[in-house]
């Protein structure tokens, strides 16, 4: 023996609308938080690579002069730090962060 239980829900056409409308009124402010997010994990991510990537240089000090790599590691304490102070910035802040984090980067990794 089998059991079907079903349940059907009818919307009416304003119903419908006023859902559609609530989802379209709140779109920018899901978009606004999609980007935050990632952002943020997109710098996070970027940090523990570069981590990562100066543990390696331990092995191989040819590829970077020790006080450059006393500056990449001084810049990765302080963004983590503002990091952790700032959980809830804007996109456009840990964007930024990014790139500064980059640009030193480039720099030091030719």
């Amino acid at each position: 023996m089998s059991w079907c239980i079903r349940c059907v829900i009818r919307l009416t056409k304003k119903e419908i609308e006023k859902m559609v409308h609530e989802a379209e009124k709140h779109r920018a402010e899901d978009d606004k938080h999609r980007r935050k997010t990632k952002a943020k994990y997109e710098l996070e991510n970027y940090i523990y690579q570069m981590t990562n990537a100066m543990k390696d240089w331990n092995f191989d000090c040819t590829k970077v002069a020790p006080k450059d790599k006393k500056k990449i590691e001084d810049v990765i304490k302080r963004v983590v730090r503002w990091l952790e102070k700032n959980q809830h910035a804007k996109a456009h802040a840990f964007e930024g962060k990014l790139k500064e984090l980059q640009t030193l980067w480039n720099r030091m990794d030719r």
